[in-house]
């Protein structure tokens, strides 16, 4: 079933198409073909390594949506990720497709870091510390998400 809305928009299916949206862009598509033999080897390492990246990615979405745009060209952050980290990340093969976390990255681009960082560990806590005030419109209550 395809809906259309007030202002002329069409999503969802009719017949063998189906109608979308992908960064603004009305998009129109058929519906896929029945795999004809879905459980060959290279399809299933393919869909192992995507599943993979996939669950690596999940939890950095935001950070990924937002820093890897750039990379992409037209794709979204998130297909530009998956698409990096599914081509250098991955290491073994079927059944044994694992992250190469050395590879692996959930961001892209030129970033600065902040003046004065330190780190310390104490017992099985890390301390991040950094000057924020020498950084326009930073603040002592900014947030910070560390991946180690």
């Amino acid at each position: 079933m395809a809906r259309l809305s007030s202002q002329n928009n069409i999503k969802g299916a009719i017949g063998n198409l189906i109608f979308y949206e992908s960064q603004g862009q009305k998009l129109v598509r058929t519906k896929p073909s029945d795999v004809l033999n879905p459980q060959t080897p290279a399809q299933q390492q393919h869909r192992m390594r995507f599943s993979a990246a996939s669950r690596f990615l999940k939890p950095f979405r935001d950070i990924v949506n937002e820093t890897f745009t750039t990379f992409g060209g037209k794709k979204s952050g998130h297909s530009a990720a998956m698409s990096y980290n599914m081509g250098f990340s991955m290491k073994g093969g079927y059944p044994d497709v694992t992250i190469d976390l050395h590879q692996a990255i959930i961001s892209y681009g030129n970033a600065v870091l902040p003046p004065g960082l330190s780190i310390s560990k104490n017992e099985d806590l890390f301390e991040l510390k950094w000057d924020t005030s020498a950084i326009d419109g930073a603040h002592a209550y900014d947030k910070v998400i560390p991946v180690l």
